[in-house]
């Protein structure tokens, strides 16, 4: 998404943004399926804590080019989920490796 709304602030390609807000509409479908975000309910999906601040930094442009309301509830979402998962010490329960850590 995030490359296709550079190219569009960059050059004013209208196609540009209609590409990132299909794709921002698939990731809200899809990823949000079943009030469940990125790891299907597996704490340990291997999900690195990078993909959930690229996936909000990618919404928040995102609503910012379209104005969609629909992505800010998508970011709410996202950042109540994250919040919710913290474990005890704060940190994201994220598997950055092999061993879950």
């Amino acid at each position: 998404m995030r490359g296709q709304l550079s190219r569009h602030c960059l050059t004013g390609d209208q196609r540009s943004l209609i590409v990132a807000d299909l794709a921002g509409r698939a990731f809200d479908r899809n990823a949000t399926a079943e009030g469940q975000l990125f790891d299907g309910g597996n704490r340990r999906g291997g999900i690195g804590s990078r993909a959930y601040g690229r996936a909000d930094w990618a919404l928040c442009e995102l609503y910012g080019a379209t104005g969609n309301p629909a992505y800010l509830d998508t970011m709410g979402r996202l950042n109540a989920y994250l919040a919710n998962s913290l474990r005890p010490d704060g940190a994201l329960s994220a598997s950055h490796d092999d061993n879950g850590v």
